[in-house]
């Protein structure tokens, strides 16, 4: 057998390395797609494939019905109204021209629609679909006769978790609901190197973040302000919205670090006190110039 050409090796090698390089990669965008984004907004049939929550602009949730579409990788796009408008409506599931998935509160019933394999049933005999009305987190199973069963929450076979998300949960009126936020707090007033705790509710029920917008004068952990040196201590309370809220407007709440009991002057206080001082000084400068 005559040796190859180093060339000739050389490009052997080259064409192997790359063809490996390539089967690589295929091999860890399937395995991304699988195990890490289907367990961010996917459901799964065992007929069908998964089924991207997210495509086509996602699933719409008003107060009583929902809106849009999602993609099933081998059925295609699955429409869950005949409904477009948003508002205030209800499917009566009765005719071609009327028929969707309806909601009252975290339970959804009624059908949506594939042009490939017909209607799916969001609230068959035994299961059914729920939604939690904070997070918009689909839950539990529907039914297609020609899909079977379509799970909204579960464990793929590489025991990563999926979990069909809805895109956006809206009023009647087409938008999110606003929030507020209330904070109270044990104490105005600490001492240097003292702690108090402050309580921060959100009209939504969602969890609200504090940070101190003065770090030299104090930081805060959790719930727990604690002083480090004399000053006005500021804390931040947030809340960043969700599927269903707005973002709640910032509310600030204002803590005097000083002695105990005794509160840090303000300039316009020191003011005032050297201005007393001057006046009281030239009094009694004028009473002794005329003895």
């Amino acid at each position: 057998m005559t040796d190859l050409p180093a060339q000739a090796l050389w490009g052997q090698c080259l064409s192997r390395f790359v063809s490996g390089l390539l089967s690589c990669l295929v091999a860890a965008v399937l395995w991304g797609y699988v195990a890490g984004v289907q367990a961010a907004g996917f459901a799964w049939s065992d007929t069908g494939g998964w089924v991207n929550a997210g495509a086509g602009g996602g699933i719409t949730v008003y107060p009583d019905h929902l809106e849009g579409y999602v993609w099933m990788e081998n059925a295609g796009w699955i429409r869950l109204g005949s409904h477009t408008g948003g508002g205030v409506y209800t499917y009566l599931n009765t005719t071609a021209t009327n028929w969707g998935v309806n909601r009252s509160g975290s339970t959804l019933t009624g059908y949506a629609w594939s042009e490939s394999s017909g209607w799916i049933d969001m609230a068959p005999s035994g299961a059914g679909v729920s939604l939690d009305t904070a997070t918009g987190q689909l839950s539990g199973n529907a039914w297609s006769e020609n899909l079977g069963w379509i799970r909204f929450a579960g464990t793929a076979i590489d025991n990563q978790r999926y979990q069909a998300v809805a895109t956006a949960l809206l009023q009647s009126s087409g938008s999110k609901a606003d929030q507020t936020i209330s904070v109270g707090v044990t104490q105005t007033l600490l001492a240097v190197r003292s702690s108090a705790v402050v309580t921060a509710t959100a009209s939504s029920g969602l969890p609200v973040t504090l940070t101190s917008l003065t770090a030299s004068v104090c930081t805060v952990a959790g719930s727990t302000v604690q002083s480090l040196a004399f000053g006005n201590c500021q804390i931040a309370a947030n809340q960043a919205g969700s599927l269903a809220f707005n973002p709640a407007p910032q509310v600030v709440l204002n803590l005097t670090v000083g002695e105990t009991g005794v509160a840090v002057p303000t300039l316009s206080a020191l003011f005032r006190c050297l201005l007393v001082l001057c006046l009281a000084g030239l009094y009694l400068g004028h009473r002794s110039s005329k003895r």
